[in-house]
């Protein structure tokens, strides 16, 4: 008995194979950001730029910081709770402009996070260059 297969489930079946192989990959990079964290990440100031609205996302605070490298890199911090309640006069009024540290990853420049409940004081608003191992404050 033979199996016919014609060339579109060969198509489909390659595709679903590198999907699968792309988001494992993926997972195992994220893994080793997990495990390598302590060794890979530094603190640097972060300036909230913008609010985003989203429809079928969450929504977001976009904020701007230089990595170690010099270049100027984007995030965006997903609202929950409280935060997310509050309308966008509310972040322009409390937020827009302000500091606050960010995490960020030296080898993977996608993986950051702004820690919204480490406000930077306004003596270190214009350092660009400030960098620690571990949150100064």
């Amino acid at each position: 008995m033979r199996i016919k297969i014609d060339r579109t489930t060969v198509i489909l079946l390659v595709l679903i194979f590198l999907a699968i192989t792309f988001f494992f990959n993926r997972f195992l990079i994220r893994k080793e950001i997990e495990e390598d964290k302590v060794k890979k990440k530094l603190y640097t100031i972060g300036r909230i730029l913008s609010y985003h609205n989203g429809f079928k996302t969450s929504n977001k605070l976009m904020y701007e910081y230089v990595n170690k490298k010099g270049e100027i890199k984007e995030g965006g911090h997903s609202l929950s709770g409280f935060l997310a309640k509050k309308n966008e006069e509310y972040f322009e009024k409390e937020f827009f402009g302000r500091c606050f540290l960010v995490e960020f990853n030296t080898e993977y420049s996608w993986y950051n996070k702004l820690l919204i409940n480490k406000p930077v004081p306004d003596s270190l608003y214009s350092c660009t260059n400030c960098y620690w191992d571990k949150i100064p404050w």
